[in-house]
Formats: C-alpha cells, sequence, structure tokens
C-alpha cells in the first residue's frame, strides 16, 4: 500500500460527496421549477400533493447524487451513495429550517424524508458501481 493512499481515497470519497450533493440539488430545483411552471399554467394548486411530490423529486435527486457520487469514488457505491444524500439531506434541511422556521415540519415527515432520501442515494450507488463487466476469453 502506498503511503498517500489512504488519503487519496478519502480525499476522493469527499469530493465525490460534493460533487454528487451538488448534481442532487440541482436536480431537485430544476423539477422543482418545471413542476411549478406546470402548476402555474394549470391554475390549480393542489396543496395536499405538494409533500409527496417534493419528496418523489428528492428521490430523485437522491438518487442522482448516489450515482454521480459512486462514479467519481470509482468503489464503494453503497458508501460513497450514502454520503451523497446525507450532505443533501443536511442541506435540504438546513433550507428548510431557515425557510419555515423550526416547528412547522412534523417529525414522522422528517424521518420519513430522510430515510427515502438516503436509500434513494444508496440505491443510485450501487447502480452505478454495480454494473457487470464484460468477460474476455482469450483465444
Amino acid at each position: 500500500m502506498r503511503p498517500g493512499s489512504e488519503k487519496e481515497g478519502i480525499s476522493r470519497i469527499v469530493l465525490g460527496t460534493v460533487i454528487g450533493c451538488g448534481c442532487g440539488l440541482l436536480l431537485c430545483c430544476l423539477l422543482l421549477l418545471v413542476i411549478s411552471a406546470a402548476f402555474v399554467s394549470w391554475e390549480k394548486l393542489p396543496y395536499a400533493a405538494l409533500e409527496g411530490i417534493s419528496l418523489v423529486i428528492s428521490l430523485f435527486g437522491g438518487i442522482l447524487a448516489g450515482f454521480v457520487g459512486a462514479k467519481i469514488v470509482g468503489r464503494m457505491g453503497l458508501i460513497a451513495g450514502v454520503c451523497s444524500a446525507a450532505a443533501m439531506l443536511l442541506i435540504l434541511a438546513a433550507i428548510g429550517f431557515v425557510l419555515t422556521g423550526s416547528g412547522s415540519v412534523s417529525v414522522a415527515s422528517a424521518l420519513t424524508r430522510a430515510c427515502a432520501l438516503l436509500l434513494s442515494g444508496a440505491i443510485g450507488g450501487m447502480i452505478a458501481t454495480g454494473q457487470k463487466q464484460k468477460i474476455r476469453r482469450r483465444k
């Protein structure tokens, strides 16, 4: 083992986490813009469906975050995917806390979103690194 290889591995995980989290957040923002434009043109806003729609959008963002994070790391897809999704969860929670205040989110809703986002990040990471490689036969 090379002397600096452990440090390189940690820096790759951090880099994958940051870039994966950024890609996931960017996808969430873009999907929320598209959905809000659709609701504005539709002129009816189903308030009951907003939490479900935002959960599905964050799931897509978590899958992308895990996928990109694991592709950058190159191995350990589950860990890289969960790290990217956890960073994304912390940023989304901080944004939600700043925008809505402390007491407006239920514990069950927050736990559901956290579990779903972490699971989707893990799935994205496993998809990124779990692809079968072609076996080349010698002739």
